[in-house]
């Protein structure tokens, strides 16, 4: 499975979306995740089809305490890391943070901002 970590913008085709910490971590523990595209700010306040319905939500910034952070270390910290994950987020401080965590334990991971997604080279 092809899990995508982010609270505003949807999954691409393929993937399942988990808008939270807590949804990505049950994904995670199944040990079916092969891939991950994790993003940094979430909280927002947003339902899935409210998103759908007006594109211009995709550009809120998430106010959660929480963040993919916390995501990384849980990750880390339980021994769930993907074989292969890539963050997407366009906080560059956030993004290289997470990276941090994820290469300092030992992982490899890919940061890519989500504009690139949108450009389709991802």
């Amino acid at each position: 499975m092809k899990l995508w970590h982010d609270d505003v913008r949807p999954a691409p085709d393929g993937w399942v979306w988990a808008r939270t910490n807590d949804e990505a971590l049950k994904y995670l523990r199944t040990g079916e995740v092969e891939e991950i595209s994790l993003d940094h700010d979430l909280g927002c306040p947003y339902t899935e089809e409210e998103i759908m319905a007006d594109v211009e939500l995709a550009w809120y910034r998430g106010t959660s305490n929480e963040t993919g952070l916390d995501l990384c270390r849980a990750m880390v910290r339980e021994n769930l890391v993907p074989e292969r994950v890539r963050i997407h987020s366009w906080n560059p401080p956030g993004a290289e943070a997470m990276a941090k965590v994820l290469t300092g334990s030992g992982h490899d991971c890919e940061v890519r901002p989500f504009s690139l997604e949108l450009e389709g080279k991802w």
